[in-house]
């Protein structure tokens, strides 16, 4: 699933959450503080059909009770860990044979199972 569409940004579910393993980010800009969240955390808070736009209307700061100024967004380190992941898978597919190729395919899987969110992880 792509984050960016050409018309526009797009709407993730929590649920594409789940589906592409990443965490979600909560960033309270009053009190400065951000928070990981596990994507199976927020579909129980949300529901798995609610948007991450919806989200942030619903959501508060758990710190400072704010509502207005909470932002909700995949995690961006671990977008890119999956990011790196896939560009190396498709570098060995185009080069099979290269053992270097086949180096970085590894240590990219190794650097994203430790990123990505285990089941029932809080």
């Amino acid at each position: 699933m792509s984050w960016q569409r050409s018309r526009g940004p797009a709407r993730p579910t929590m649920q594409s959450l789940v589906d592409e393993e990443l965490h979600l980010t909560l960033a309270c800009y009053r009190c400065d503080r951000e928070l990981r969240v596990t994507p199976w955390t927020a579909v129980e808070m949300f529901g798995e059909r609610c948007t991450m736009i919806a989200a942030k209307r619903r959501m508060k700061c758990s710190w400072c009770g704010e509502r207005q100024q909470v932002e909700a967004r995949p995690c961006t380190l671990d977008m890119d860990a999956k990011r790196v992941v896939e560009s190396a898978r498709r570098l060995v597919q185009m080069w099979p044979t290269d053992e270097k190729a086949k180096a970085t395919l590894v240590d990219a899987e190794a650097r994203w199972e430790a990123r990505k969110p285990k089941p029932g992880e809080e």
